[in-house]
């Protein structure tokens, strides 16, 4: 392949590389708060957060293939597969549930020391 596929597969590495240490440090930050329902509320919080970016990731990867590899009869259905899975991401990011939890963790934030990477997700 070209510059182009060497960037974007490059790039894909990295990506893969920070979210992988994103959620070991995230993980291990959280047992050390006091437990309870703010705890709970984190780790929900954090585990839907996690699954938009693994089908955002998963996303980037369709893109990836329809921009380097895809048939020209492809196009259509990669398409409403990239439609699909944007759709269901922005969904749930968007959802009731997941501003409740940010609405609920916000003065638990706010009272956290700096820098606290818990903290920043809300």
């Amino acid at each position: 392949m070209g510059r182009s596929h060497d960037y974007l597969y490059d790039n894909w590495k990295k990506l893969l590389s920070a979210v992988a240490l994103m959620r070991i440090f995230v993980d291990t930050r959280a047992k050390r708060y006091t437990p309870g329902v703010t705890m709970q509320a984190l780790e929900l919080l954090k585990n839907r957060l996690a699954t938009i970016t693994d089908i955002n990731l998963a996303n980037s990867i369709l893109y990836w293939d329809q921009a380097t590899m895809l048939p020209m009869d492809g196009s259509d259905q990669r398409g409403r597969q990239i439609a699909t899975l944007t759709k269901i991401s922005h969904d749930m990011f968007i959802a009731k549930d997941t501003g409740d939890l940010i609405d609920q963790l916000l003065p638990w934030a706010s009272s956290q020391p700096e820098p606290s990477t818990d903290a920043i997700l809300i």
